[in-house]
């Protein structure tokens, strides 16, 4: 199989390739456009999918696995025709050093990328009509999966291009701009002074007609936007459903075992019994028959979390915006709701493992929603690290926290629930005034009760591995601390402290988790200097 598709025309003819390239690039030295490159890339997509066409029309006929076949060949597509057309047609341009507006600019790389992924996209869908044999999946997910991996390059910087284009584009219009008033000045010298200063006044105001044109370059970014991010959209729908599907199967699945187990012990076994080594032998199959099963079930089931932690996340970056957690001081009270992007995840959450609750049961309920409590509560310890908080954000910072608790007591894992009532706790930091700071940190009685209970479960062990980054001004932090250790930055535990003079405008202030004491937990409070703005 492997031989027949690397000895396919396509793949062994050099000129092939370069005839690719002239399509859809034109000649060499040529500056290619954006509706010469769609034109292009339509004329040689038809011509891969025709040859395609003939290939599976052999294959079928040829092979007795033909679905094999197919997905090596469209495979080798993949990987070679078109990723090695698509590397001479989107050279990622400099952000230090760009294009100049002459040479087309940072939009014309913008717009090629544009055209080149939607006509990849059609490509895609006309694939799976062909059929792709392994790869056959959900044409939606096909698209995703197809797309996204020949365009990984350029969609990592993808948001920097889009954002200096942008920037390029009002630069060189407002150069033209002072270009064109510069000259109406000069060419008005005859003109009275005061009514060429009128005429200077009013040339200087933007029309309508430019303004306009902002627009529209603000419309097409946007375009290109809906267009890359619409297929996430697609792939978390995909996942979502493969998520479903699998536990069905699993649900599936362990009812056909215990039919089987217990037929086998009942009917088999039995019969067996009075054959010399067969019923050991018969038993011994059995049993590795079973843990075969059970061995793809565990890889399917860490692929869903995998799933699911992959959309988590990909939710927490779209929704979570910096203002959430640093409100403005405008006298307005505090937002005591949910973030949006909290609200986002649970919701996913709630659908998608609605499966999972009753696909699952017993130890093996417990095994896969404990690992994934763990992992969301990871995943979002290191989603907060990139935020910093004032007292407000602090109080939705604990809404959240109480949001998330409440959804995760729904797995009944005491493991999981310690780790948020944890969070709870630390979250307070963020909340209580300048002055009962320092109290804070040696156990006040407003977390003593909790601390006391997280105390008697952890049975004196370490305390969470839990970071939470926090700004603080010099003067805030040293209104707070007047434990001794007032005017000096470094680590504080308790009331004991090191370091030298704090002197700069700003601190950043990083909380853990400390040891369990007694009836209390320590809270560690660690000041480092820098520069901290945002």
């Amino acid at each position: 199989m492997q031989h027949y598709v690397a000895t396919r025309p396509m793949f062994i003819d050099v000129e092939v390739m370069n005839a690719d390239i002239r399509l859809v690039l034109g000649d060499e030295g040529s500056q290619p456009s954006p509706s010469n490159v769609a034109r292009g890339l339509s004329s040689l997509y038809k011509e891969i999918l025709d040859t395609v066409r003939k290939e599976a029309a052999t294959i079928t006929a040829v092979f007795p696995s033909p679905k094999d076949v197919m997905s090596i060949l469209v495979q080798r597509v993949l990987e070679q025709r078109l990723t090695t057309l698509l590397d001479k047609l989107l050279i990622k341009p400099s952000l230090v050093n760009p294009p100049t507006m002459e040479e087309g600019g940072l939009l014309l790389y913008l717009r090629m990328l544009a055209v080149a992924y939607e006509k990849t996209q059609e490509l895609a869908r006309e694939l799976h009509a062909v059929g792709c044999g392994d790869l056959d999946v959900e044409v939606s997910a096909f698209e995703t999966g197809l797309t996204e991996s020949l365009f990984t390059a350029q969609k990592d910087e993808y948001i920097e291009h889009e954002q200096a284009s942008l920037r390029q584009l009002y630069k060189a219009k407002v150069e033209e701009l002072h270009a064109e008033n510069q000259q109406s000045s000069e060419s008005s010298g005859t003109i009275g002074r005061s009514k060429g200063a009128a005429i200077a006044s009013s040339q200087q105001q933007i029309s309508v007609t430019v303004v306009t044109e902002f627009v529209h370059w603000n419309e097409e970014a946007i375009s290109r936007c809906t267009l890359f991010s619409s297929q996430a959209e697609a792939a978390a729908a995909a996942g979502e459903s493969s998520f479903r599907s699998f536990m069905v199967a699993v649900q599936r699945c362990a009812s056909s075992v215990a039919i089987v187990q217990q037929h086998f012990a009942n009917t088999i076994s039995r019969l067996l019994l009075p054959v010399d080594g067969a019923h050991a032998s018969s038993c011994e199959e059995m049993a590795t028959a079973m843990s075969s099963a059970e061995g793809s079930a565990c890889k399917g089931l860490q692929q869903c979390i995998e799933t699911v932690m992959a959309e988590v996340e990909r939710l927490l970056s779209a929704e979570q915006k910096a203002p959430d957690y640093r409100s403005p001081d405008d006298g307005i009270g505090p937002d005591h709701r949910a973030t949006n992007a909290c609200s986002r995840v649970v919701a996913y959450l709630s659908r998608v493992l609605e499966a999972a609750f009753t696909a699952l049961e017993g130890l093996n309920k417990q095994a896969f929603l404990t690992e994934l409590g763990n992992r969301l509560q990871k995943g979002l310890i290191n989603h907060w690290q990139k935020f910093t908080f004032n007292p407000s954000g602090g109080l939705r910072l604990k809404r959240d926290i109480t949001e998330y608790g409440e959804f995760v007591r729904r797995f009944n894992t005491p493991s999981v629930d310690e780790k948020f009532e944890l969070l709870g706790i630390m979250a307070n930091v963020f909340i209580v005034a300048p002055e009962s700071l320092s109290s804070l940190f040696e156990g006040t009685p407003s977390i003593r009760k909790d601390a006391q209970s997280i105390d008697r479960r952890r049975k004196a062990q370490r305390g969470s591995d839990l970071r939470i980054v926090m700004l603080f001004s010099k003067e805030r932090f040293n209104k707070g601390l007047d434990d001794g250790s007032k005017g000096r930055f470094g680590e504080v535990r308790g009331d004991r402290s090191s370091g030298g003079e704090a002197d700069g405008a700003d601190e950043r202030v990083v909380v853990t988790a400390g040891e369990a004491r007694g009836p209390w937990m320590t809270l560690n409070l660690a000041v480092n200097r820098g520069n901290t703005a945002g």
